[in-house]
């Protein structure tokens, strides 16, 4: 939302949109109007922007204009109109691509190859395939997935426990490729220190050598 703001402020004061010396903060936001209001969404409908990010810069908008009024430096009629702007239809596809089973198992095949002194799958390498398989296997954000605990994995009941914005606490089923186990001594192979990250990372357990290389390793569905 501070960059919506940032992007509003330039269009008022007529400076390009990544010119990093404007911002909104500290901006008299308190003194705008209706006409001030529907004037910045003309500007935003001019901007090459999807349905959802312009919505996203009214809704902004919208917030800062009633945070000054709950200060009282907006009266309820003022705010009422200088908000009541129309939000922007259309619907683009979701940004990204699909990625198909068998470079999943390329990804998979390249931390088996990480090898540490001993010839043993590197701690790296367990990190970095936990990683793959659970973004595979429950979707998660970029932020969810770090803020993990090896905690959070239920073994018994194959669920995952995941804490994700606004604090909601949910539970996501992982599937059988991500939640393979090997034999206990494959937690334990090479230094106390990758063992240990591999305790805190990795919530997919193999042994080196467990998954051919693609394209018939493939995650399970």
């Amino acid at each position: 939302m501070r960059i919506c703001l940032d992007h509003v402020a330039r269009m008022l004061t007529g400076d390009r949109l990544d010119n990093a010396t404007v911002s909104g903060q500290g901006q008299p936001w308190h003194h705008l109007r209706y006409e001030h209001t529907a004037w910045i969404r003309e500007q935003i409908d001019q901007m090459d922007w999807s349905p959802a990010y312009r919505n996203k810069h009214l809704a902004a908008l919208r917030g800062v204009l009633k945070e000054a009024w709950k200060l009282g430096l907006l009266s309820t009629d003022d705010h009422q109109r200088a908000v009541a702007l129309a939000p922007f239809g259309g619907y683009r596809e979701p940004a990204g691509q699909h990625v198909p089973d068998t470079v999943i198992g390329a990804l998979i095949a390249a931390c088996d190859a990480d090898r540490s002194p001993s010839g043993a799958v590197a701690g790296s390498g367990l990190r970095d395939a936990a990683i793959i398989a659970v973004l595979d296997s429950c979707g998660l954000r970029r932020a969810e997935l770090v803020a993990l605990q090896y905690a959070d994995y239920d073994r018994a009941r194959r669920m995952l426990i995941v804490i994700g914005k606004g604090d909601n606490q949910r539970r996501i089923p992982v599937n059988s490729f991500a939640a393979r186990r090997p034999p206990p001594a494959a937690w334990r192979r090479g230094s106390p220190a990758a063992a240990a990250a591999v305790a805190r990372c990795s919530l997919v357990s193999r042994a080196a050598g467990r998954y051919a290389p693609p394209p018939t390793v493939a995650p399970g569905r």
